[in-house]
């Protein structure tokens, strides 16, 4: 099990995580991929309710795979 923490910031909200399996240069990697996908929907949506977003994100993710 990971124990090491990670803080990452997403609009602008910070968050400390933990991620089994990835290195801290990973999480923050995938943490920049959410921050620009949240931030090309607030700009197409004109939608600033973050929890919006992120479960758009999350959708277009998920469509992705």
């Amino acid at each position: 099990m990971n124990n090491n923490q990670t803080a990452i910031k997403i609009r602008g909200r910070s968050i400390t995580i933990a991620v089994d399996g990835l290195t801290e240069l990973e999480i923050g990697a995938l943490a920049d991929q959410v921050e620009k996908k949240m931030a090309a929907i607030e700009e197409k949506t004109a939608t600033a309710d973050t929890s919006k977003l992120a479960v758009m994100a999350a959708l277009e993710f998920a469509a992705e795979l």
